[in-house]
């Protein structure tokens, strides 16, 4: 199982990094069990204020995107997906389901 785990995380990795910073949609489990669909892409500077995170996400597991919705609805649209809960994800046109 966890070599399992470990291919799934370094696919889903490969797929985000291979949007190039483009709109993708991702389907994933949240902390409490909920999920959550969201369509988000990486590479996000505009609305960074230069303080930083405190820790490397990378190191948790976590991706770092930045979602409109969420950005137009509070003005804050970063959000943090944990890979390894990843369900679902499209990138560039092409959908990928993981168990």
């Amino acid at each position: 199982m966890e070599g399992q785990m470990d291919a799934k995380v370094k696919k889903i990795w490969d797929l985000i990094e291979k949007s190039n910073g483009k709109f993708f949609s991702v389907e994933f489990e949240k902390k409490d069990g909920s999920i959550r669909k969201m369509t988000a892409r990486t590479n996000v500077r505009k609305y960074v204020t230069g303080g930083g995170l405190k820790f490397d996400p990378k190191k948790r597991g976590l991706v770092v995107v930045w979602e409109p919705a969420a950005a137009k609805k509070t003005g804050n649209g970063y959000r943090m997906v944990s890979v390894a809960r990843v369900k679902k994800i499209k990138v560039n046109g092409q959908e990928h389901v993981f168990a």
